[in-house]
């Protein structure tokens, strides 16, 4: 018997993922404990299954009745009965539909959450180096999704919203819920989950509550809170151009001082980065159970910063050498310890928030989420659940191809030209064939879509995660005197 190659173990360990992911007996199974499919032997629940991903795996828009032609094309192809369009959408829009493609998303996301893929793993590698009690990195967002459906509701017109809690190493959604377009971000962030994780987003404004409970399961967080905060500042830290660290006098609110100093106040007006402890009435109960401290990092943006940098940002207008100068700036809240990044690794870490509007875009562009054309209430939640498992089903082929290819691919090209490998990998999942050499074969393709390196301008603002893992990678700057939220109590 021939020996394999490390190659084709990998190709095989690749297979066999998607053998107890999405194999047609396990498809089958589910369709069966969700009570979707009970008597009927013309709906196969793979072969509709197969139908929405190569419908829906496309940059295309689609429909329901593409898809019913899609699915009647592969019936015949495997000379298997089908059914007719009325019954076929009554299929659709029972409420067992959408348990049906919970539970099979649920599979299938459970195997892509147990890889790695691309730089977001290295990045938290960096990370743990520093928080050893630290088991990952997630990023929460929302995308709205128009809708024909009155069920839910938008700002104008119907929207369903999709909200993702995306782990950084792996790309994959640890959580994610479907609700109307106008539900707060914050409602829908599961803290229970974020026990020793590290939590980015763009909530906008500071959620003392939020912060309290993220504390309370030991995990950290780095949110963006609204310019327009008057916190008052406790410590106060001016980082230099020639990267050192100064610390500033702060006047605290008392019986000398009505006013005491806050983080706008014009004494940090200056265009230099700043590193903040503060403190409300509120804070200071959750420093009763901080490990870390609460700290806010005050960054100034460059003057060609981009439209997504921009947003959520203040205005300070201040004096230097007789000139006006205004420049724009963000806030940034976190419990990260100053000893394992300071100032301006905390801003650059932040920046990795980016790949989870990257897992949107992919979604919409390439997984069939641009719009639910529907009126039904269970249809239109089910189209946005089967987006997330076309998502996850490429996400699996691109993290096994980066194994095999040993380079590292990008999220956007795989999820673009990985289709017709996805949709001859389904075809031969319909019947158990082997397919150990088309896998060789794809691995060349594969190896085509690695991710490009960032731009010379983008390697100058620090965008891309390899610019972030470098800046993480050098000794936090040290502060004068004591330092803002120190590690030794907190690393486990």
């Amino acid at each position: 018997m021939q020996s394999l190659s490390k190659t084709d173990i990998n190709a095989k360990q690749l297979f066999n993922i998607f053998l107890q992911a999405v194999q047609s007996s396990v498809v089958r199974t589910i369709a069966r404990d969700s009570r979707f499919i009970v008597r009927s032997r013309k709906m196969d629940p793979f072969i509709l299954l197969r139908a929405f991903v190569e419908v829906m795996g496309t940059d295309k828009e689609f429909s329901i009745s593409s898809i019913y032609e899609r699915y009647v094309q592969i019936c015949i192809k495997e000379k298997l009965e089908f059914m007719k369009w009325e019954p076929f959408y009554d299929f659709l829009v029972k409420k067992e539909f959408v348990l049906f493609v919970d539970k099979l998303y649920e599979v299938v996301n459970t195997a892509a959450l147990e890889q790695d893929f691309s730089e977001g793993a290295d990045l938290v590698k960096v990370l743990k180096e520093r928080l050893s009690n630290l088991k990952g990195i997630v990023l929460q967002d929302g995308s709205e999704v128009a809708t024909n459906s009155s069920s839910y509701k938008g700002k104008i017109t119907p929207q369903i919203k999709l909200h993702a809690t995306l782990d950084l190493g792996s790309l994959a959604m640890r959580n994610s819920k479907i609700t109307s377009g106008v539900k707060s971000e914050r409602a829908c962030i599961s803290v229970s989950q974020l026990a020793n994780y590290l939590l980015i987003a763009d909530a906008g404004y500071p959620a003392l509550k939020l912060f309290r409970s993220i504390e309370y399961y030991h995990g950290f967080y780095l949110i963006k809170l609204t310019t327009a905060s008057t916190l008052a500042v406790t410590e106060a830290y001016k980082i230099e151009e020639d990267g050192t660290a100064t610390k500033q006098e702060v006047i605290e609110k008392g019986k000398v001082h009505r006013y005491g100093d806050h983080l706008g106040s014009d004494k940090f007006k200056d265009g230099c980065t700043h590193d903040f402890r503060v403190a409300t009435a509120k804070v200071k109960a959750l420093d009763g159970i901080s490990r870390y401290g609460f700290r806010v990092v005050k960054v100034y943006l460059p003057d060609n910063a981009s439209a997504q940098e921009l947003q959520g940002s203040g205005v300070d207008t201040y004096v230097e050498r007789g000139k006006t100068i205004s420049k724009r700036f963000v806030l940034l809240a976190t419990n990260i310890p100053a000893d394992v990044a300071d100032a301006e690794q905390i801003a650059q870490l932040y920046r990795a928030r980016w790949s989870v509007e990257i897992g949107f875009r992919i979604h919409k562009g390439f997984c069939g989420l641009k719009k639910t054309l529907t009126k039904n209430k269970n249809l239109a939640k089910a189209l946005v659940v089967m987006s997330q498992i076309v998502y996850t089903l490429k996400l699996l082929l691109a993290q096994g191809m980066e194994r095999i290819t040993n380079k590292v691919l990008s999220p956007k090209k795989t999820a673009h030209y990985g289709s017709i490998v996805l949709n001859e990998i389904m075809s031969l999942l319909t019947h158990k064939r082997k397919c150990l050499n088309s896998i060789k074969q794809w691995s060349e393709r594969f190896s085509c879509w690695t991710k490009s390196k960032p731009s010379y301008i983008n390697r100058l603002k620090g965008k891309g995660l390899s610019c972030i893992i470098e800046v993480l990678r050098k000794p936090p700057i040290k502060l004068e005197g004591k330092s803002i939220g120190t590690s030794t109590s907190c690393v486990s």
